[in-house]
């Protein structure tokens, strides 16, 4: 998995060298803010247990962005709502709800019509868990109700091409360092008395690192 997100970043990169090598200059467009929605991303999965590495999201957020010549000021917000079912032995359904919000800096490379840039942001997270599953050999039950508040920062590149003078499409990647509190309850069954079920506390703290090979394709307006 390691070697796999290290050839991505690598592609990246050398993608964005050689694309921003060789355009020519355009009539730079006369708006400085910059709207767009999110159209499609492919992340790295969080919060569901039985989900794949990866899933997609439609129409999930937006993004803003307020330029100074080659640099920005970026606000963004995602929204995520996702239902997991069990799978073999294991019965139930689990449901993850997410609010994430960012503020960051971007640095564009130049001025033409497909433009290059990097960036970082900081991240906000607030989200909440439950879930509730049986089965397996030992006929387990648990049942969980949490909620989540994360913190962290996440490096990222991209490139937006200008479609017409107030129109563009961008493309980015980015990698989330992030540390969540969870809060919450849990029930669950003894193994040698499967009827007989208690619930107790939960909290801790989580470090996570998240690859997102495409954060968000967007379609921005500019004015």
């Amino acid at each position: 998995m390691r070697q796999k997100k290290h050839k991505l970043l690598f592609c990246l990169l050398t993608c964005t060298f050689f694309i921003s090598s060789a355009q020519e200059p355009i009539v730079k467009p006369s708006g400085k803010n910059e709207a767009g929605i999110l159209l499609i991303g492919v992340r790295q999965n969080y919060g569901l247990a039985f989900s794949s590495d990866f899933y997609v999201a439609f129409f999930n957020g937006i993004d803003y962005k307020r330029h100074f010549g080659l640099n920005a000021i970026r606000l963004g917000m995602e929204y995520r709502n996702a239902r997991d079912e069990g799978f073999g032995d294991f019965v139930g359904t689990s449901h993850y709800q997410e609010n994430k919000f960012s503020i960051g800096y971007e640095h564009s490379f130049l001025k033409k019509s497909i433009r290059p840039f990097l960036g970082v942001d900081l991240i906000y997270l607030h989200s909440k868990f439950q879930e509730e599953f049986n089965g397996g050999f030992w006929d387990a039950y648990f049942k969980q109700d949490l909620t989540e508040n994360g913190f962290g920062f996440a490096p990222l590149l991209g490139i937006n091409f200008l479609l017409f003078r107030a129109f563009s499409l961008s493309f980015e990647a980015d990698f989330e360092i992030l540390n969540i509190n969870r809060k919450g309850t849990g029930i669950k069954n003894e193994i040698d008395d499967p009827a007989a079920r208690h619930m107790y506390p939960i909290q801790n703290n989580e470090h996570i690192n998240l690859l997102n090979p495409l954060r968000s394709m967007a379609l921005n307006y500019i004015f």
